[in-house]
């Protein structure tokens, strides 16, 4: 499902529709937007990395191919230096796409060393704005422990891969500990829902 809301009201749907996937967007356009937010030392909703594992990187890509008359760029909504967590099984993937490309969006969802995907689905035309899919119930849930790499894409042209617009980044289900169980039973609202999964590093 492919839907597109102000990021506010995204991430606090995102911890009441999928069990806790809350979505954490990086850069400074996207702090300047989550202003409303974020917790008292700047971060966005109080989010505490996780302190374990190597870094892992987001990759993302500019304009190419896509509009001649106007940049176009792609944002994972995901930490940029390590792999994002959700205790969510099907958990939902979000994006921003800046300039209108009027092109398919192609997700992917990988686990290393298998090669088929987990999921992949090419979108309709995106317009300028907010996206994000959910994986779909039918299929097995992600397994906890294992990271999975997952990417959007813009075909800007099937024949020319190389112009098409790119951006990669990690996700890893976790099990809620007894903290976060305390945390989101005590929680009165979405917006302490969202704390709490942000101070475990979800």
């Amino acid at each position: 499902m492919l839907t597109f809301r102000p990021f506010l009201a995204l991430a606090i749907a995102s911890v009441l529709a999928v069990g806790g996937t809350t979505v954490f967007p990086i850069g400074e356009a996207a702090r300047a937007q989550t202003n409303g937010g974020a917790a008292t030392d700047g971060s966005f909703f109080g989010y505490v990395p996780p302190d374990r594992g190597a870094p892992r990187r987001t990759r993302g890509a500019g304009s190419r191919g896509c509009q001649a008359d106007k940049p176009v760029g792609l944002t994972l909504l995901v930490p940029i230096d390590h792999t994002g967590r959700t205790v969510a099984s099907h958990p939902t993937f979000s994006w921003h796409l800046t300039g209108a490309t009027n092109v398919p969006v192609e997700f992917s969802l990988i686990q290393p060393g298998v090669a088929q995907p987990v999921y992949s689905e090419t979108l309709p035309a995106q317009p300028e704005g907010y996206g994000q899919l959910t994986l779909p119930a039918e299929l097995p849930g992600l397994v906890a422990g294992q990271e999975y790499r997952w990417s959007v894409e813009a075909i800007c042209n099937p024949k020319r891969p190389s112009s098409n617009i790119f951006a990669q980044g990690w996700i890893e289900r976790v099990e809620a500990d007894a903290t976060l169980a305390d945390s989101l039973a005590s929680a009165a609202t979405p917006r302490d829902e969202a704390i709490a999964y942000a101070k475990a590093g979800v």
